[in-house]
């Protein structure tokens, strides 16, 4: 499974697709398609979504390394064990 940083920016912003899309004035099934890399946009439509997501246009759509995210969820799983 591909993951992308505009992905994972929308969630650490807490935005569902429904805003995002509002935010850069496109379709909710058009930012889907758009963060998660199967279609490429305009220039104009990747800047708005980028500047939605505080990020530059290429990084929206650029890979992320999903081995890593699975070991940091596990970290903060551990941790939060750790805490109770």
């Amino acid at each position: 499974m591909r993951i992308t940083k505009g992905q994972v920016k929308k969630r650490l912003l807490g935005l569902s697709n429904k805003e995002l899309a509002r935010m850069a004035d496109i379709s909710e099934s058009y930012l889907v398609n758009i963060l998660s890399g199967k279609i490429k946009p305009s220039q104009q439509t990747l800047q708005k979504v980028a500047d939605a997501l505080q990020l530059s246009p290429e990084e929206v759509q650029k890979p992320i390394n999903t081995k890593l995210i699975n070991e940091i969820t596990n970290k903060l799983e551990e941790n939060q064990e750790e805490e109770k």
